[in-house]
């Protein structure tokens, strides 16, 4: 979520099995969707997941996976001309992102009438090219 924007969509299969690497997608997927929009600005990106806000705050994650999804991230950062950090949260708190992340869009939209009307469009080939394991990790 950024402002009134949002994102969802169902995972590809296959897809990883470890939560941390697809708590770390959404991320890569909001930094490349709205990232332009960020020029010169410090991004805080909140999780509930400690994986994710360690690795992103470390940038050294010892998981391949995660490590890719981190460089791809830097990389974001870098081209936006962006600064990020990833912030706790309290699960029982991420109240809205959890409601999109399992396809409650009727309860997301009741808790969020603000939110547009549509979600924003993944960029092509995105979610599919994050979600893939990258080459020699396996």
């Amino acid at each position: 979520m950024y402002g009134r924007e949002w994102v969802a969509a169902g995972w590809p299969h296959p897809h990883p099995a470890n939560i941390a690497v697809l708590e770390l997608i959404p991320l890569v997927i909001a930094a490349a969707i709205w990232g332009a929009s960020w020029e010169g600005r410090s991004v805080e990106f909140l999780s509930d997941n400690a994986a994710v806000v360690c690795s992103g705050n470390s940038l050294l994650p010892k998981h391949p996976h995660l490590a890719s999804l981190i460089r791809e991230l830097a990389t974001l950062a870098v081209i936006h001309r962006f600064r990020f950090r990833v912030v706790h949260i309290p699960g029982v708190l991420n109240i809205l992102p959890d409601m999109l992340s399992r396809g409650r869009i009727r309860e997301f939209r009741v808790a969020f009438p603000q939110a547009l009307g549509e979600p924003t469009p993944i960029p092509g080939g995105l979610l599919e090219r994050l979600v893939r394991e990258p080459r020699g990790t396996r």
